[in-house]
C-alpha cells in the first residue's frame, strides 16, 4: 500500500513539474484596459474569415462576434430576433419572405447597408461555383 501511495504522489509531483512552465507561459491580463473588447482564446488560428465560404469552428466563434444576420434566434426561447432586419412578413403560402432592413447600419468603409447587399450574400451562396456547402441547404429551391 506504501509503494501505491508513494507512486501516486511520485506521479503528481511529476505532472506539477512539467505543469509549471505551461502555467508560467499564461499571460497578465492585468493591463487590458478597454471594457468594450472582447478578448477570446482560440486553440488555433482560422483559415479565413469569409463567413459564407468558411467551415472552420474557430472561424464560425470568430464570425458569430463580426458579422450580423437578418435575425437571430433567442437561446432560451427559439424566438427569431431582428438583427439586420427591422421586420419581416411571410407570405401565405410560406414561399415567400420579405424584410425591411434597419436604417443607419454602415459598412466599415461608411456606406450605408442596402438591400442589394443581401441579395448579393443570398446569389454568392446559391452560386454553384461558391463551395459553402453547409449554407446551399438552407437555400434550395
Amino acid at each position: 500500500m506504501r509503494i501505491l501511495k508513494r507512486r501516486v504522489i511520485g506521479a503528481r509531483g511529476m505532472a506539477l513539474f512539467f505543469m509549471l512552465p505551461l502555467l508560467s507561459a499564461c499571460g497578465d491580463f492585468s493591463s487590458v484596459r478597454d471594457p468594450r473588447a472582447l478578448y477570446i482564446h482560440l486553440g488555433s488560428e482560422p483559415g479565413h474569415l469569409n463567413p459564407i465560404t468558411s467551415t472552420e469552428a474557430v472561424a464560425s466563434s470568430i464570425n458569430q462576434h463580426i458579422y450580423e444576420t437578418l435575425l437571430d434566434r433567442d437561446y432560451d426561447t427559439a424566438e427569431l430576433i431582428p438583427q439586420l432586419a427591422e421586420s419581416w412578413s411571410i407570405s401565405g403560402d410560406r414561399l415567400r419572405y420579405r424584410f425591411k432592413i434597419k436604417k443607419g447600419i454602415l459598412w466599415s468603409d461608411g456606406v450605408e447597408l442596402t438591400a442589394d447587399d443581401i441579395i448579393y450574400s443570398f446569389k454568392t451562396i446559391k452560386d454553384p461555383k461558391v463551395a459553402c456547402a453547409p449554407l446551399k441547404v438552407y437555400y434550395i429551391d
